[in-house]
């Protein structure tokens, strides 16, 4: 009985050398002792490919590692049993043909190997070379999901078949060591006799290390672990190795959107993914909160392990969600016509603590959670607050920064991260209930008109209202003196004049301070 190392199924194949030139022409075969440096250089390529900037909000990653763990129940961690067997290929395709071998759970990617790479396999096999053990895991119906080696079952398959799983012919091309194979196809192989024949092919023995009873997260764990080893990557650039495909697409195109660079005060993505895996903890979070246990990390490889391979609809869906939040956030609403200019909710502070006197330069990953999850739901109902509620919003989310201790730290847990939510989602109900009577019917069309009947101008300074200034509807006669909420009622002011004024029908003069008035 044949016997290898668990740790020689981490890596993918890298040629026995035998010179440079010899090397591009090598069979499929793995090095004994040889230290896997051509499997490192491939993962590392995969990590972030379009090379990223450092983080410039002075924290990003060190927030999220700060974001620290503090479970609420067990991990649920189950490593389960393993055992070790040898098979042949004829009866390993028989159990994938007979659908006892499941080669596409949830968390596996599809085939990708070009024709030439399962070519060198094949010819590994005829060589009697080695082949690196197959790892499986039987679930509770006992058929066996492949956690590695789906690419190397399914070039077998398609050779025997003659066909690859997309329908194209395999014929074998591009052999170094057995050229006079080169172009035949399994139907072409003799029967019997030494090898190559079709009895050499079939009677080829594998080692498959066998797991079972382990947890969802123990599999994703292992599953890691076969496709990283023990490459230094962080948490993100792993999921990028692990689950490349479709989602992880999407994530590097959101980090690049102008308003999360904005936000994060970046010229470009993060080196080390921390905005990728930013992006990825709210979509885990907003899909997986109504039973959120208290570990983020677990729930972001359940969401990418069932998200890998995103449809185009579900793509989209999720880049709505987004950015459709993250400009909620930025922004309450754009006024209509040739005068439009942007509103602020949060702009540019979005994310960070008030610490009594400015805003703190890191970005608080709890702040992040809460405000993002909040405004997602307010998107998805179509009642995102209106620019007459950014100065209050601002002002609330201050002292709640200084009243609320479950936003002074960042320690993270189950129990603190709903907290969170119920705090902040109560102070908005309020503040945005208390505003309800106050609102102004065709908010947008409103200023526009006010700005144009005005000729744009503040109606209290009589200065002018620039594109850039932050304006907003007044009532002349006082809401709180029984002022009607419509456009009779209105006029167009800068948000420091209607802040002096009060809850009066003018200003006076002593309100104006010469050494601040622009």
């Amino acid at each position: 009985m044949r016997t290898a190392t668990c740790s020689a199924a981490r890596f993918q194949p890298v040629p026995l050398r035998r010179g440079a030139a010899a090397a591009a022409r090598a069979p499929y075969c793995w090095p004994r002792n040889s230290k896997p440096a051509s499997s490192s250089r491939r993962i590392s390529q995969l990590v972030r490919a379009d090379g990223g900037t450092p983080d410039t909000d002075e924290g990003l990653a060190a927030a999220l590692e700060e974001e620290v763990e503090e479970q609420s129940e067990q991990d649920g961690l189950q490593m389960g049993s393993k055992q070790s067997s040898d098979v042949d290929v004829d009866m390993l395709l028989h159990r994938v043909e007979q659908g006892r071998i499941n080669l596409q759970p949830a968390y596996q990617r599809k085939y990708i190997w070009p024709m030439d790479k399962a070519s060198r396999l094949v010819e590994t096999v005829f060589l009697n070379g080695y082949i690196p053990p197959l790892v499986l895991h039987a679930d509770e119906n006992h058929l066996d999901d492949v956690v590695d080696g789906k690419q190397r079952i399914t070039s077998l398959h398609a050779f025997k078949t003659g066909r690859f799983p997309n329908g194209d012919e395999f014929r074998l091309q591009g052999l170094s060591q057995l050229k006079q194979l080169n172009g035949k196809t399994y139907a072409d192989l003799p029967r019997s006799g030494p090898s190559p024949s079709k009895l050499a092919f079939d009677r080829f023995t594998l080692t498959s290390y066998n797991f079972k009873n382990m947890s969802q997260e123990a599999i994703l764990r292992l599953y890691e672990d076969c496709n990283c080893g023990s490459l230094n990557l962080n948490f993100m650039q792993i999921l990028r190795v692990v689950y490349s495909g479709d989602l992880i697409k999407l994530l590097d195109d959101l980090a690049k959107h102008r308003r999360l660079l904005e936000l994060r005060r970046a010229g470009g993505p993060c080196k080390d993914e921390s905005d990728c895996q930013l992006i990825l903890r709210f979509f885990t979070l907003h899909r997986y909160r109504q039973r959120f246990s208290g570990d983020v990390k677990k729930n972001m490889r359940i969401f990418c392990s069932e998200n890998r391979n995103l449809k185009e609809r579900e793509a989209d869906t999720l880049r709505r969600l987004f950015v459709d939040t993250l400009e909620a956030v930025h922004e309450a609403c754009r006024t209509s016509g040739p005068t439009s200019w942007p509103l602020q909710v949060y702009g540019p502070n979005a994310f960070r603590l008030w610490k009594g006197r400015n805003w703190d330069k890191k970005l608080s990953v709890g702040l992040f959670d809460t405000i993002m999850l909040t405004f997602a739901d307010l998107v998805n109902s179509k009642s995102t607050p209106k620019a007459q509620h950014s100065g209050a919003l601002l002002d609330d989310i201050k002292r709640m920064c200084v009243e609320a201790e479950e936003f002074q730290t960042e320690r993270f847990s189950a129990a603190r991260f709903k907290k969170r939510l119920e705090i902040y989602g109560g102070r908005l109900e309020q503040l945005l209930g208390s505003h309800r009577g106050r609102q102004f019917p065709q908010y947008d069309q409103l200023v526009s008109n006010l700005y144009t009947e005005q000729d744009g101008k503040c109606a209290l300074c009589k200065e002018s209202i620039e594109p850039w200034h932050d304006a907003e509807v007044d009532h002349r006669v006082p809401f709180s003196k029984g002022g009607a909420s419509d456009d009779t009622n209105a006029q167009l002011v800068h948000k420091e004049c209607n802040q002096r004024k009060g809850a009066r029908s003018v200003l006076s003069s002593s309100d104006w301070d010469p050494f601040t008035k622009e």
